[in-house]
């Protein structure tokens, strides 16, 4: 797997001004009690984009390799 270029840890309290109003794919509000005792992706991209078809496959594969 190749390494990703730019990792960013944030922390929690930083959320809510990151990402203030981002909503969630679910459509509610995304806040910090909502990551709490997780760790949480965020990643922004587009569906036309090659380098970004190329992280979505990467992030897949990390997903499947920590979930297990």
């Amino acid at each position: 797997m190749r390494r990703l270029k730019k990792i960013r840890i944030i922390r929690k309290s930083q959320v809510q001004t990151i990402l203030a109003g981002l909503p969630h794919l679910s459509g509610k509000p995304i806040l910090p009690s909502n990551f709490r005792d997780k760790v949480e992706v965020i990643t922004f991209f587009t569906s036309w984009c090659p380098h970004c078809q190329v992280k979505l496959k990467l992030l897949k594969k990390l997903y499947a390799f920590l979930s297990s």
